[in-house]
């Protein structure tokens, strides 16, 4: 990893504060968080090795996504993959962070340094150690979608755990298939959650809103890693990340197949202020190794 200076890199939280997408107040965070998910449901399935939560605002995707993140009442993880995708920043692989820590309102999350470049070493080409795409470069210009998901892990998990953040560039199918299978090798000597940051159908009225994403989740509930990749790419299916979403299902493939339990599926539209014209759709999911093979 090429960088200058010596001093160790701490991502700092871009997208707290009153115009962010959650509070800069750690005890307003906590509690909100912690709102989420006292209203969502345990399905008590065990360990989840995936989840797939959305990262928009808290008022708006907050519901949906503390379904997902009850799954982990009782869990403990020695590190958490976070797959995001890269909205800002063309990056032509997939980037880990191999260093330093990222950090949010409620506290510092060290890097898993030796998950995170096993990670690297085992995708055959198709991650790399970098900073690219996990620089703070202000409001509009730093990745939120990875930052958004670490104050529920923090709060869920009870902040302890390491991170292995990864902002996935290379949405091909390929690329997303490569890291998929470093993931299954990386959750075979691990202990291990990966997580993959998505929103679905953006800016659709309500009722297409719910149309367009319905072909996403069952497509997602079927495994089908390729048809993720693919349809997002070619635009046939909506999902900001759909990279993400790939890579996790690809992994389930090399792992001879997971569990998928939808959880929650919800809009925008979907919060008392939320307007129905223009929607964000949000969606909530946990993965699980099947208990059969």
């Amino acid at each position: 990893m090429k960088h200058s200076g010596s001093e160790e890199f701490i991502r700092q939280p871009v997208v707290a504060g009153p115009r962010g997408f959650y509070p800069s107040e750690p005890e307003k965070l906590r509690l909100e968080v912690q709102g989420y998910l006292n209203a969502a449901e345990s399905k008590e399935q065990g360990m989840p090795l995936g989840l797939i939560a959305p990262h928009a605002g808290y008022v708006y995707s907050g519901p949906v996504a503390g379904w997902a993140y009850r799954q982990l009442q009782g869990c403990r993880y020695q590190a958490v993959v976070v797959l995001s995708p890269s909205h800002y920043e063309p990056v032509p692989f997939a980037s880990v962070l191999c260093e330093g820590a990222y950090q949010t309102p409620l506290g510092i999350i060290p890097v898993d340094v030796d998950c995170a470049k096993e990670l690297v070493a085992q995708s055959d080409g198709a991650a790399e150690c970098s900073r690219r795409g996990h620089l703070n470069r202000g409001w509009g210009a730093s990745e939120h979608a990875l930052e958004v998901q670490l104050p529920f892990l923090q709060v869920a998990l009870k902040a302890d755990f390491k991170l292995v953040p990864v902002v996935v560039g290379d949405t091909r199918w390929e690329a997303c298939r490569k890291l998929g299978e470093s993931l299954a090798k990386l959750t075979a000597t691990h202990d291990v959650l990966v997580v993959a940051s998505t929103d679905l159908s953006h800016y659709h009225s309500y009722s297409e809103a719910y149309r367009l994403d319905e072909q996403v989740i069952a497509v997602v509930k079927a495994g089908k890693a390729r048809e993720v990749a693919e349809g997002c790419r070619t635009r046939q299916l909506e999902a900001c990340g759909g990279g993400p979403i790939a890579a996790l299902l690809a992994a389930g493939e090399a792992m001879g197949g997971l569990e998928v339990h939808i959880l929650k599926h919800a809009t925008s539209g979907d919060v008392p202020f939320g307007s129905q014209d223009q929607v964000v759709g949000y969606l909530a999911a946990a993965l699980y190794r099947r208990t059969n093979v």
